[in-house]
């Protein structure tokens, strides 16, 4: 019985901490131009709890949202303005005749932007880097293990579908989608961290 009394708070604690983190992320997406930094709080919270074991969440989110802050804007900025680019170039191509020849270059790209987009928070939480090294490496790392990234957008769109059937799961969905980035993300990192120690063992034995 206390087996099952233990099981059961412990499970209760996670569910709770993924409403309270999903509460938070929805508030501090509302003025919408603080949805990156927001994002970015949000995968640095479920990082720590991966990583280090940590349960908190109000006091690691205000922390992480203070300290991504800056960062997570401009790279937001850019996406936007990326986002918008390839929106017009979309409706632009759509007047010519033979648009086909021009959508496939252009769908080409906007498939390498998803890409780059599903490693992206993962790849801020995860390394103190600059701006210009988190997009370059989100981009590499999605191409270099091109299954895990068609693994992650897989899952992301199963979670789109709960989210579209049971709209109810919107409480805990989107720290749950987070989470399940990031999970998917970090395999990435280590095989990518330990595939880069190889290398450079093998450069000092040659």
């Amino acid at each position: 019985m206390k087996l099952f009394y233990s099981n059961f708070y412990g499970t209760l604690t996670v569910f709770a901490n993924f409403f309270i983190l999903n509460i938070l992320w929805v508030i501090t997406c509302l003025p919408i131009i603080t949805f990156f930094p927001a994002t970015s709080a949000m995968f640095s919270v479920i990082r720590r709890w991966k990583l280090k074991g940590d349960s908190g969440v109000l006091f690691l989110y205000i922390k992480y949202f203070k300290e991504n802050f800056k960062q997570s804007f401009i790279i937001g900025t850019i996406w936007v303005i990326f986002s918008v680019i390839l929106y017009f170039d979309f409706l632009f191509i759509r007047q010519f005749e033979f648009r086909v020849f021009l959508l496939v270059p252009l769908l080409f790209i906007a498939l390498l932007f998803i890409f780059t987009t599903i490693y992206l928070f993962s790849t801020i939480s995860h390394y103190n880097a600059s701006i210009k090294v988190i997009i370059k490496s989100s981009f590499l790392v999605s191409m270099a293990y091109f299954p895990m990234t068609i693994l992650n957008l897989i899952l992301l769109a199963l979670i789109l579908v709960i989210l579209y059937y049971f709209p109810i799961m919107s409480l805990i969905l989107f720290s749950f989608a987070a989470f399940v980035n990031f999970s998917v993300c970090h395999k990435v990192f280590l095989k990518n961290g330990r595939l880069n120690e190889k290398k450079t063992i093998q450069q000092n034995i040659e």
